[in-house]
């Protein structure tokens, strides 16, 4: 394919395959820096002592928070639902 190229063919895809690799080597070049940089910051998290223990305690706080909140929910509905006496109590009472 090449062989069948003219030299202003040529002297066109020169420029244009530079400039392609010279891209790519951008790319790759802020890839692998991005890359360092997550393992920096992953490495840092893991080497914090006290991470894993906040966690944990923020996991039991939401969870009694949900406990709260469902009790709260329930005493409101049944709050709010009309006690109505069965139909046979007012007769029970007469007697």
């Amino acid at each position: 394919m090449i062989a069948n190229l003219d030299a202003g063919a040529i002297a066109v895809l020169v420029p244009i395959v530079s400039i392609l690799v010279v891209g790519a080597f951008a790319v790759a070049k802020m890839l692998t820096s991005h890359q360092r940089q997550m393992v920096e910051l992953m490495q840092r998290q893991s080497n914090e002592p006290g991470l894993v223990d906040e966690i944990r305690a923020m996991r039991r706080e939401m969870a009694e928070l949900r406990d709260r909140v469902n009790q709260q929910t329930l005493m409101i509905e049944s709050a709010e639902r009309p006690r109505s006496t069965p139909p046979d109590v007012p007769q029970r009472l007469s007697e």
